[in-house]
């Protein structure tokens, strides 16, 4: 009997590679999630730091509070900005996490379809050699009777 040959093979292998495309991207968008983060964090300690520094001053002049709040307002507004970009990534995340779910079930169908085939193949090889074996043993059990039998047919090899 001829190797086992899943005609999709080509197809598997494409789906296992767009499954990892898809996963890699997934990676890189949690990476910049990440590094909004951080800058969220980072903004957020910048600002207290203003607040600190200015407080530990011992004399205070007006252009410093005007400095500091103006330095607020443009952390408020960076903050702002970066919880939206944060939410936006979220957002992109999911979608993509829908895509690699996607691509996973497109490439576990087609792993199931290969397996189930390639049970069938090693059944339908084990049918066929079973069937070889009762034909090779009927054929040396009708020999041997013949010869038995006084039947002075062509002699086979024990």
């Amino acid at each position: 009997m001829k190797r086992f040959h899943f005609p999709l093979d080509s197809v598997l292998r494409w789906r296992a590679t767009m499954l990892e495309r898809e996963e890699a991207i997934l990676q890189q968008l949690f990476v910049e999630q990440q590094r909004i983060v951080f800058a969220i964090e980072r903004t957020k300690a910048e600002g207290a730091a203003a607040e600190q520094i200015i407080r530990e001053q011992r004399e205070i002049v007006s252009t410093d509070f005007q400095s500091l709040a103006a330095f607020r307002l443009r952390v408020e507004q960076r903050g702002i900005e970066l919880n939206q970009r944060k939410a936006q990534q979220a957002e992109r995340i999911e979608k993509q996490r829908q895509a690699v779910l996607e691509a996973e079930r497109r490439y576990q169908l087609l792993a199931k379809l290969k397996d189930r085939r390639g049970s069938e193949w090693r059944y339908e090889a084990g049918r066929e050699t079973e069937t070889f074996a009762q034909e090779a043993f009927l054929g040396r059990w009708s020999a041997r009777k013949r010869l038995a039998a006084g039947d002075q047919s062509p002699k086979v090899n024990e």
